[in-house]
């Protein structure tokens, strides 16, 4: 009975800033919403927080209070974080938290002085903006390939660019994380230290992603059977059966008339033209298209194969088809 009251106690105690603050706008969250074992944390993650306060170990105390920030998102808390952002020369974060801050509770005790902070930090961050761009303080990013899309310390932010090169002109010297994405390669994380003055450039190789689809696309995509060529080879081959049926016909029938035999030879021809142009077809077809991809990849001065079919008519009365294919 005498832990649970000391509990009681501590959390009271460690909560007393909050709840004294009511909210203009929103409700704020309530402590009750939590149960005992999370405010039991809640208490302990603040009394940590506010003694590496004490103890000016302010990035302790900041990890503390942003821990309890996730688990109780009172905009107290994140009043607390702001103040400490600040004192560690964090400006846009803290100005951020201010923000967040002011628009959740603009009618708080607090709200002037955040107010007043954040227009102090803004125009900080203005002023070493002019100087880095002065001094020439910069990051360039280049990838291979190209294409990817960069972003500062996180993918929330706004995007920066997209390479073969992004440049960008760094206000506040410090260290920040470069996140190189671009779809079907692996993400890309490098944290690197930039000092007034700097001009780093930094220049990544993407390795593709194992597990990303195979985009097809262009030059690059793998043709399946193009139907032309399977109709031209199946006329082919019709002509051809026909051809060697009819003149099977002729040969082994020995009671045919003049008629008849002339009507199978001409028959036999006929098939025997339909299927040079069948297969005379299907090569050129198939030779077009490899000649088609070969021109994606060559550009405008290759030239496509090409294939004219004519008749052909020979002085005695024999008719036949010919294939003139240029390549």
């Amino acid at each position: 009975m005498n832990l649970m009251l000391r509990h009681a106690l501590c959390l009271s105690t460690a909560l007393s800033l909050l709840l004294s603050t009511p909210a203009a706008h929103a409700e704020p969250p309530s402590v009750e919403e939590l149960s005992e074992a999370q405010q039991r944390e809640l208490a302990s993650l603040i009394d940590l927080a506010e003694a590496n306060v004490k103890r000016d170990e302010n990035e302790k105390a900041l990890v503390y209070f942003e821990e309890a920030y996730a688990l109780f998102p009172h905009p107290q808390l994140l009043y607390r974080t702001a103040e400490l952002h600040a004192l560690l020369e964090q400006n846009e974060a803290a100005i951020a938290d201010y923000k967040t801050f002011l628009k959740e509770m603009p009618d708080a005790p607090e709200a002037p002085a955040a107010r007043r902070r954040s227009l102090e930090l803004e125009e900080k961050v203005r002023q070493q903006r002019i100087a880095a761009e002065r001094a020439g303080t910069s990051l360039r990013v280049l990838s291979s390939p190209p294409g990817a899309r960069v972003f500062l310390n996180d993918t929330a932010s706004r995007i920066k660019g997209s390479t073969p090169t992004v440049e960008l002109p760094i206000a506040q010297p410090g260290t920040y994380t470069i996140i190189v994405q671009m779809e079907g390669y692996l993400e890309l994380r490098d944290e690197v230290e930039i000092k007034a003055g700097d001009q780093v450039s930094k220049n990544y190789t993407l390795k593709r992603d194992p597990n990303a689809p195979v985009l097809k696309s262009g030059a690059a995509k793998r043709r399946g059977p193009r139907p032309g060529p399977l109709i031209m080879l199946g006329v082919g081959t019709v002509g051809l059966a026909g051809a060697a049926t009819f003149g099977v016909l002729r040969s082994q029938d020995t009671e045919l008339t003049r008629e008849e035999f002339k009507r199978y030879d001409t028959l036999m021809y006929v098939s025997g033209g339909v299927a040079l142009v069948g297969f005379g077809g299907a090569l050129a077809l198939w030779l077009a298209g490899r000649r088609g991809a070969s021109a994606e990849l060559m550009g405008p001065q290759a030239r496509p194969a090409r294939a004219h079919i004519f008749p052909i008519f020979s002085p005695t009365g024999e008719r036949g088809v010919g294939v003139e294919m240029r390549f």
